[in-house]
């Protein structure tokens, strides 16, 4: 197969998006995706342990997520599972890895970090995130020894590592249990934007995933969660500022 490539479009403000096959190295491109449904995002897998599938990650028509897998190319596709919860599954938050040791366990991330495991009857999903930080940007499986396999998660809040059995997951046995890689060195932030009155030491800024604070003098306030977007303010009136969040949602300050 080494002449065998898979790849994924995604986008943003359309639902075209695709997966594509090639057999010839690249030269000639086929979509070869298993529904015909809209999508922004779709995520692709092999595993070793069924390495003869491709496994496809998608949005179904209901909102929530479906698995399948093909075997010869995309010609046929097959359901290895449906239904499996989400939140926030779209174009820039939709990780997914099958397990390296067991196609009955899938690990994916959107807001947050999730698992779904086959225990020989039926699916059973949610979040196993205790401690980590929201939005799911990668993961990344590695061999930890017999029947064991350590994950490395990216996220919005650094990094996260873990070392789990994996019959002991699918069997809901036991949970994943997190640890953090950021060290001492990570404690950083995202500021979209900061105003600053000329006429007194107050100031208010949006910053990534921490909200929108004000500071007046040695004191912050906390103004709104999520997203902090862009800040400003009124240079002539020192008791007036506007702040925004990822959502669109805009208010003002008069007490600056």
């Amino acid at each position: 197969y080494s002449e065998v490539i898979y790849a994924i479009t995604i986008a943003n403000t359309s639902n075209d998006v695709n997966v594509w096959g090639s057999t010839n190295g690249g030269e000639s491109w086929q979509i070869i995706s298993p529904t015909v449904f809209s999508q922004k995002a779709m995520r692709l897998d092999i595993t070793p342990a069924d390495p003869n599938h491709l496994y496809c990650a998608f949005i179904n028509s209901g909102g929530s997520l479906d698995v399948m897998k093909t075997g010869d190319h995309g010609l046929t596709w097959m359901t290895v599972a449906s239904g499996l919860a989400v939140s926030g599954f779209d174009f820039y938050k939709c990780e997914f890895e099958i397990s390296n040791l067991s196609p009955n366990l899938i690990y994916y991330g959107d807001v947050n970090f999730r698992v779904a495991r086959y225990n020989g009857s039926q699916w059973f999903s949610g979040p196993q995130d205790t401690g980590m930080h929201a939005d799911i940007r990668d993961i990344k499986l590695y061999p930890a020894g017999p029947g064991y396999e350590s994950l490395l998660v990216g996220s919005d809040g650094g990094v996260q590592f873990s070392t789990c059995n994996v019959n002991d997951v699918i069997e809901g046995t036991a949970t994943i249990s997190w640890g953090e890689l950021n060290g001492e060195g990570l404690s950083i932030t995202q500021i979209y934007g900061l105003g600053v009155w000329n006429r007194n030491p107050n100031a208010i800024f949006g910053g990534q995933d921490i909200g929108t604070w004000r500071i007046n003098g040695d004191s912050y306030s906390h103004e709104d969660i999520g997203d902090g977007a862009f800040t400003s303010v009124n240079e002539y009136f020192n008791t007036f500022g506007v702040g925004g969040n990822q959502s669109g949602k805009k208010y003002t300050t008069d007490s600056g």
